[in-house]
């Protein structure tokens, strides 16, 4: 679905009621580079010192994600843009139950750079034509609003300090614990793509039919917010309410 995704070059906006950053101003807009369908993966049980444990009750469960562009340089505003996505999505009967039962979880990617970065730096990192961003951390699997932005606030100031010290951010996966000050490693990233993606025959394609982009977009027009360019359809989804860098660029 990464290269069939069911939607792609949406948007947000989110306003001060939403709980945004008061550096926001009044609103701020937030792209959407696409909404894809994946599958679950199983997940990892830490019980320190040294056991992991595997739950794949979930495994090939599958899942949609709303993937965001690095347009979020506050921590609040990372969280509100969750919030206002969960609740989009319960509107519309995507799912059912929110973030503390287990019905929507998010990834988020944090950078940092310099606010006058010198030309020795190099351009920087560069993500769907937004440029000059650092090497970003992915932090997975949060499991709530204030995770989200206690997450974030602890991986930006955890990179500053590498880097004020002359030290190096490496791309990685990191986990965050509830009631931490600090996020951990989880593993090192390969590559910037650090995904294999390969088709399964035993999946047939999913088709979303006319019947089905209308109904939710009648839902869609007693909020406002989002506005995405859907695959099959020349309809534009607006009037909808709706997750990441000091940099941050959630991933739903």
């Amino acid at each position: 679905m990464i290269l069939e995704p069911f939607a792609k070059d949406g948007h947000i906006t989110l306003y001060d009621h939403d709980g945004i950053a008061p550096e926001d101003g009044e609103s701020i807009t937030i792209g959407i580079k696409q909404i894809q369908m994946e599958q679950d993966t199983a997940k990892t049980i830490q019980q320190p010192p040294s056991t992991h444990l595997l739950d794949f009750n979930r495994v090939s469960h599958p899942l949609i994600e709303i993937i965001t562009l690095p347009h979020i340089h506050h921590a609040s505003t990372a969280a509100a843009c969750v919030r206002k996505i969960q609740s989009i999505l319960k509107t519309v009967n995507v799912v059912t139950t929110g973030m503390e039962m287990g019905g929507l979880r998010a990834d988020v990617n944090v950078s940092v750079r310099e606010r006058q970065r010198l030309p020795e730096a190099g351009p920087g990192k560069s993500y769907y034509g937004v440029t000059g961003l650092g090497q970003r951390t992915e932090i997975k699997n949060l499991s709530s609003f204030k995770a989200v932005e206690d997450a974030i606030i602890a991986e930006r100031d955890r990179q500053i300090d590498v880097l004020e010290a002359g030290g190096v951010i490496e791309g990685e996966t990191r986990g965050w614990t509830l009631g931490s000050t600090e996020t951990r490693k989880l593993r090192g990233k390969e590559g910037e793509i650090d995904y294999r993606y390969m088709p399964d025959p035993d999946l047939e394609p999913v088709i979303i039919g006319e019947v089905g982009v209308g109904g939710t977009f009648c839902c869609f027009c007693a909020h406002i917010g989002i506005a995405g360019h859907h695959s099959t359809s020349s309809r534009m989804l607006t009037n909808v309410t709706r997750r990441y860098h000091k940099h941050a660029c959630p991933i739903v």
